[in-house]
């Protein structure tokens, strides 16, 4: 739908350098994966930190190689928040 278009615009424009996000047909969450290797559930830690909850990729694989990236939930927020979170994982993105 129209709000899962504008997170994915956002998440494009905030965080392309480090994600490759899709969406998910429930329309409920997007899948980014990271575009260079790193640790999802460390990052998911981190992006705690700064008060962003986000769910390791990686934790969903049970019978084949996990894949690195994060699940991120996008309903019960406004515009507004959503922009303020996603700059928040552009700053935990910044500081490794």
């Amino acid at each position: 739908g129209e709000r899962q278009q504008e997170f994915l615009t956002d998440c494009a424009e905030y965080l392309g350098e480090w994600l490759t996000v899709q969406e998910i047909n429930t329309g409920m969450q997007l899948v980014g994966r990271f575009t260079v290797p790193r640790s999802d559930k460390e990052f998911c830690k981190r992006a705690a930190r700064h008060q962003v909850d986000v769910t390791p990729l990686s934790s969903h694989y049970r019978h084949s190689a996990p894949e690195q990236g994060v699940i991120m939930g996008y309903t019960g927020v406004s515009t507004k928040e959503r922009r303020q979170g996603l700059d928040r994982l552009r700053t935990t993105f910044r500081e490794r």
